[in-house]
């Protein structure tokens, strides 16, 4: 009974034994695939950290030549810019030189122009002058400037045309001294026998043109561009006692009767048998003839008025004549 007892209690020892061995190797498997599946994950792990590793290397390497390259290029413009430096140092002295000399040279060149300026006016009057001794002398010759004008031109010889001319000067020059002497003449016979003299036509002029110029010499009808007037006009069958050297005076007046210019000389000429005084912005002293064209020429100055304006010819004896002309705006 005993050893039933006993082999009971072994019998049952052995069960606990083998029931708790085979729960340990439970375990112990289980313990074995967790391990397993650590390894693996860990193995994957590692495998991915490794391709990381390797591409951040191949990363790194490719930035360390990106760095290689900007450190050279680094190098290259920092000898580029020194070098630019350099050249912009050089380049803004010179510019510097050269802004001085040419403020010089500017200076020189507007002295120089300002110069040219004075000495192109006085030319200018200059030639004006010489024009207008021309043309007294001209008119005194009995010679129009066309009929000058193609002698010159055509002449191979020019001192062969100017001694024909002198001689066609003389000429005229003793018919007008003859005539002179005529008058003289007759006024002292008329004295002498108690004559009475005989009473002279008037003076008139007829055939009046008036030309408004530009400064170029063209015509224009705008008076903001008028810089010359022209008044020209005949005189035909004049009598004896009006022929020789006279004084005549032209008068312009714009639409409110003001005269042309503020400078208008004040001349006497006999009037309804009077002695009046007129503003005039012209004289000139002409050699009358038989017959004759004569011209005024008046440089102005201001812009003249829009519309019609007046012009009057006078002799000390008397109104010529009277003509107008309009200018546009």
């Amino acid at each position: 009974m005993r050893k039933l007892n006993i082999l009971s209690v072994l019998a049952i020892g052995l069960a606990i034994a083998v029931f708790l061995l085979t729960n340990w190797g439970f375990k112990l498997s289980e313990e074995k695939n967790h391990f397993i599946q650590q390894n693996q994950d860990l193995s994957e792990q590692v495998t991915a950290l490794d391709e990381l590793k390797n591409d951040l290397q191949e990363e790194v390497d490719t930035l360390m030549n990106a760095y290689g390259q900007a450190v050279k290029e680094n190098e290259l413009l920092e000898k580029l810019l020194n070098n630019t430096n350099r050249k912009l140092t050089k380049t803004t002295a010179n510019f510097q030189q050269f802004r001085i000399e040419s403020q010089t040279a500017i200076q020189s060149l507007k002295q120089s122009i300002q110069q040219l300026v004075k000495a192109k006016s006085t030319l200018e009057i200059t030639i004006q002058e010489k024009m207008r001794t021309n043309d007294v002398l001209l008119e005194q010759a009995g010679i129009d400037r066309a009929t000058f004008k193609t002698i010159m031109d055509s002449s191979e010889n020019q001192e062969l045309a100017f001694t024909e001319l002198k001689k066609e000067f003389a000429v005229i020059q003793e018919k007008r001294a003859e005539l002179a002497r005529a008058r003289a003449a007759k006024r002292l016979l008329v004295k002498k026998t108690n004559q009475k003299p005989v009473v002279s036509k008037p003076l008139l002029a007829t055939g009046f043109r008036t030309e408004t110029e530009m400064k170029n010499g063209k015509l224009t009808a705008k008076a903001k561009r008028v810089r010359k007037i022209v008044v020209s006009f005949d005189l035909n069958e004049v009598d004896d006692d009006f022929l020789g050297e006279q004084e005549l005076y032209l008068v312009i007046k714009d639409g409110k009767r003001k005269i042309l210019t503020d400078d208008a000389e004040t001349v006497k000429v006999m009037m309804k048998g009077l002695l009046q005084e007129i503003r005039v912005v012209k004289t000139r002293k002409v050699e009358i003839e038989k017959s004759q064209r004569i011209h005024f020429k008046l440089d102005v100055s201001d812009r003249l008025e829009e519309g019609y304006h007046k012009v009057e010819v006078y002799s000390k004896k008397g109104l010529l004549g009277e003509t107008s002309f309009r200018v546009e705006k």
